[in-house]
């Protein structure tokens, strides 16, 4: 069966996260690259996945542009999608669920 990973990049994302990460549990895996958030972002995080990264650099324009690269080289297995930021909230992915039904 195909794996379905999502990556989640997050900086002082308290208010959004939990949404975010509900509507994605479904998911088989899920890596939140953080870029050293002051808030309670990553604690939050904690209560879904064990698989955080955090970024060396504090710097958000990097944050945003080389997150991938960083859930990728943190372990992220199945098949990839993208959640630019913790705003986001997966309603439906209809294809993606058949696709991992069919196991292509």
């Amino acid at each position: 069966m195909a794996r379905i990973s999502v990556v989640i990049a997050t900086k002082e994302e308290e208010r959004n996260i939990r949404d975010c990460l509900e509507s994605v549990k479904w998911a088989d895996e899920i890596v939140v690259v953080d870029d050293e958030s002051k808030d309670r972002t990553v604690e939050i995080c904690r209560e879904y996945t064990s698989n955080i990264c955090f970024l060396v650099r504090p710097c958000f324009v990097f944050f945003r542009k080389y997150f991938f690269m960083a859930g990728y080289r943190n372990g992220f297995r199945g098949f990839f999608i993208s959640v630019s930021s913790a705003l986001t909230i997966f309603m439906t992915y209809a294809k993606l669920w058949e696709m991992r039904r069919k196991d292509l």
